[in-house]
């Protein structure tokens, strides 16, 4: 702005122009004077502006989800383990969220053991890789082979097949429904030969104890 003014300064002194060219020239130099200081001003008070950013608007819509989950958890606790933290589960009796079981602590579910654990015959345990002895399953496939798929404390798991001279009782396709898995693969289960026949009046001929399992290339 300076320079401007001395631009000027030096113009009116070397100019020939008559009083009131000069008159008119003082007349602009204050329009521009005037038109720097508006624009300084407006510069100065969007700097101002940019430094103080306006706060942004909350938004209602999770404001009102925070409040409407605080309140069920106030008045009516947890649902579901999902509501819980991690290291807990959801009590759905009483509604509260508590601490995850150890193992060898009575569950009824997978979801009250602990991380790395399972509910199996209702105690917590480790979890035992798929397909082994000892492990949960559903069907005969999920087992791997020589295991069959057999329940126990009311829970299927995967059971080793029964080997030669193992007791076993008749062969029926509700073997998942029993304790017992069939004679394994190349063996029936069959009476065993009775030598003294006056044992068939006395014992039953149908009791279960007498079945064994045995290859079916002996005579039997």
């Amino acid at each position: 702005m300076s320079d401007i003014l001395l631009y000027y300064i030096h113009f009116y002194k070397e100019s020939s122009e008559p009083a009131y060219a000069m008159v008119y020239s003082t007349t602009s130099i204050l329009r521009i004077l005037l038109i720097l200081t508006y624009l300084s001003s407006t510069m100065a008070w969007i700097g101002l502006v940019r430094t103080f950013p306006i706060a942004e608007k909350p938004n209602k819509r999770v404001q009102n989800a925070t409040a409407i989950d605080s309140k069920f958890k106030q008045k009516s606790g947890c649902r579901k383990d999902k509501h819980c933290q991690p290291s807990e589960y959801c009590n759905r009796y009483e509604k509260t969220c508590l601490n995850c079981r150890k193992e060898g602590e009575t569950c009824r579910r997978n979801k009250m053991c602990c991380r790395g654990m399972e509910c199996a015959g209702g105690v917590c345990r480790r979890k035992i890789r798929l397909g082994t002895e000892g492990a949960l399953c559903t069907k005969d496939r999920e087992c791997n082979y020589g295991f069959c798929c057999a329940r126990e404390k009311g829970q299927n798991i995967c059971k080793r097949m029964l080997q030669e001279g193992d007791r076993c009782s008749k062969p029926n396709r509700l073997y998942l429904w029993s304790h017992q898995c069939p004679c394994a693969y190349g063996m029936k289960c069959r009476r065993r030969k009775r030598t003294n026949k006056l044992l068939d009046l006395i014992k039953d001929w149908n009791d279960e104890s007498e079945r064994r399992c045995v290859r079916t290339n002996y005579n039997t």
